[in-house]
């Protein structure tokens, strides 16, 4: 395990998680919502959350580009080539094969399954990799090669805070107690198995 990017003091750890997106994300991707799954360490759905945003889906209107999710690739679909869209245009459909873990924007993606519209089914996302996935540019698959490793492996002390205790003031479901509590307990586990620093947690 790399602990330099868990234990400098100068970086707060909303910053730390720009850092670790920016070196994992694969683009930004336009995704449907079968091919989304909720991430084994997010909070659990707030029912009443859900269809407050239906409802605003419905009566104002969806802006994805506004409120684009954060998904994970699956760790056993490392090995992908990814076409991300040139600058200015339309992003790329991820591939139907693919499926993500979404760890931000849980409850917009049940919000927005609620549709009774099923062209509706999608959403802007950040995919990051969970593995070592190539990400080129379309059509030039020589030009912006990246080659990542597992945003959640490297960094797991941001990614865990980032599900419920993120101090980016955002228009999301404030976490309740148990959430943190939650939170603490995978950081106490992760620090106990020496995986982050005891200043980190």
């Amino acid at each position: 395990m790399d602990d330099q990017h868990n234990t400098l003091a100068t970086v707060l750890p909303d910053e730390s998680l720009v850092v670790a997106e920016g070196e994992h994300s694969l683009g930004l991707y336009r995704v449907r919502l079968k091919q989304i799954s909720r991430h084994p360490l997010q909070r659990e759905l707030d029912l009443t959350w859900v269809d407050a945003l239906h409802k605003h889906f419905l009566d104002v209107g969806i802006d994805r580009v506004a409120h684009p999710i954060k998904v994970l690739l699956l760790p056993s679909q490392d090995n992908h080539t990814l076409y991300r869209s040139l600058p200015g245009r339309q992003p790329e459909w991820l591939p139907d094969d693919l499926q993500v873990l979404v760890y931000h924007g849980q409850h917009r993606v049940a919000s927005c399954q609620l549709l009774n519209n099923s062209e509706e089914h999608w959403w802007f996302a950040h995919v990051h990799s969970n593995g070592q996935t190539k990400s080129y540019t379309s059509p030039d698959p020589f030009t912006e090669f990246g080659l990542k490793t597992a945003l959640a492996e490297k960094y797991p002390a941001e990614f865990i805070t980032s599900m419920h205790m993120s101090n980016k003031e955002e228009h999301r479901l404030i976490p309740c107690n148990a959430t943190r509590f939650l939170a603490l307990y995978n950081l106490l586990d992760l620090n106990q198995a020496g995986s982050i620093s005891k200043e980190v947690y």
